[in-house]
């Protein structure tokens, strides 16, 4: 089972929280709890960990950017057809992670993953 963990990006304040400043000890919480926390803090975007870690051990949330390495020999056909020349080239890819990706695309994820940013920090590499 995945340990549940968030992050938090403070729109109003343009800042990365990663305690547990809004919810505190989240093993003791239910998910009402989390969701009353998350309606009464609307200037707050919760980032949920995903259960994975990047190449260096960084835990991995929704809304990161990550780079994947892929051995381009080794990809099957839909994940080959989804790659542009160029990553196909390098054999690198960029992704933004969300949920359906950690819950319905894993197996198409590279092996090795590093997280470069976030969707609040660092837009601009996912317009690539």
């Amino acid at each position: 089972m995945r340990e549940i963990k968030f992050r938090a990006w403070d729109t109003e304040e343009k800042v990365m929280y990663e305690d547990n400043r809004w919810i505190g000890n989240y093993d003791d919480l239910y998910l009402q709890d989390i969701n009353d926390i998350f309606a009464k803090e609307p200037e707050v975007v919760f980032m949920q960990f995903t259960g994975l870690l990047d190449k260096n051990g960084k835990e991995i949330c929704c809304g990161d950017i990550v780079k994947g390495w892929f051995q381009i020999n080794d990809v099957d056909d839909s994940t080959y057809l989804s790659l542009t020349p160029c990553e196909i080239l390098s054999g690198e890819k960029l992704f933004k992670i969300d949920m359906d990706i950690v819950e319905f695309a894993r197996q198409y994820l590279p092996d090795e993953l590093e997280v470069i940013g976030n969707v609040f920090e660092n837009s601009e590499l996912i317009s690539k």
